[in-house]
């Protein structure tokens, strides 16, 4: 009865046996999918914490220029070193800066005319340099000083009914602290009741001097040029 036993239990063991060898072996196929994808995602990783590193020292740099302060507060360690700027980058940002400045004194020049023609003679006072000079010729002639050109302009336009300055053309060159500007100005004069006419028109070109100051640009020089003129010059000077 044992040899029996023993005998009927044999094919059991061997069916297990076979049934386990059929089965696939997925352990060792597991772990390494994992740690495949464990590198991946750690490269993936690193690759991002050092685009943010990249975009954060670019934005740091634009800040600098614009505000003249970085935009986070400074984070070094002993172990970190302070790579030097591209010259790429540093190009780019030199023509930003310079972008800043030429858009600043196209704002000085566009304050200059609406302060004229809206009798704000008030906004003129941040527009020019205590020793600028202005030459409009004709009866103004040269003016030095800005209390002196404010005080003149007045005089000037403030009797008329209505004037409008339009400024086209404008050429800006930026050399540091200082800057050159020129453009195109067509100046109408209007006062009601005039014999001859009521309006009086100067096709003219400005050429102007600027300087940074602390307080942003100011005229140092201006010069008017006419080139041609309408109507009743009597307007002006009735």
């Amino acid at each position: 009865s044992v040899c029996c036993a023993s005998s009927s239990a044999s094919p059991s063991s061997s069916s297990v046996k076979a049934e386990r060898s059929s089965q696939p072996r997925t352990g060792g196929v597991t772990i390494g999918v994992l740690a495949f994808i464990a590198f991946i995602a750690f490269i993936a990783f690193i690759a991002f914490i050092g685009k943010d590193l990249i975009w954060m020292n670019v934005l740091d740099g634009l800040s600098v220029v614009i505000h003249d302060k970085p935009c986070r507060p400074a984070v070094r360690s002993s172990t970190m070193t302070t790579a030097p700027v591209p010259a790429a980058l540093a190009r780019q940002l030199a023509e930003l800066a310079e972008l800043a400045d030429r858009g600043a004194i196209l704002d000085v020049v566009a304050a200059y005319a609406t302060a004229l023609d809206t009798r704000t003679w008030a906004a003129l006072d941040g527009l020019f340099t205590d020793d600028a000079v202005c030459t409009y010729g004709g009866s103004i002639g040269d003016l030095t000083g800005q209390n002196a050109i404010i005080k003149s302009l007045r005089s000037v336009l403030e009797p008329l009914d209505a004037t409008q300055h339009q400024i086209t053309n404008s050429v800006v060159r930026v050399h540091g602290d200082t800057a050159e500007h020129t453009a195109y100005v067509h100046a109408q004069h209007v006062r009601h009741g005039v014999p001859g006419g009521e309006l009086y028109t100067i096709g003219a070109r400005y050429d102007d001097q600027l300087r940074r100051t602390p307080d942003g640009w100011r005229f140092t020089r201006r010069e008017l040029t006419r080139i041609w003129t309408d109507g009743n010059r009597g307007v002006l000077h009735p």
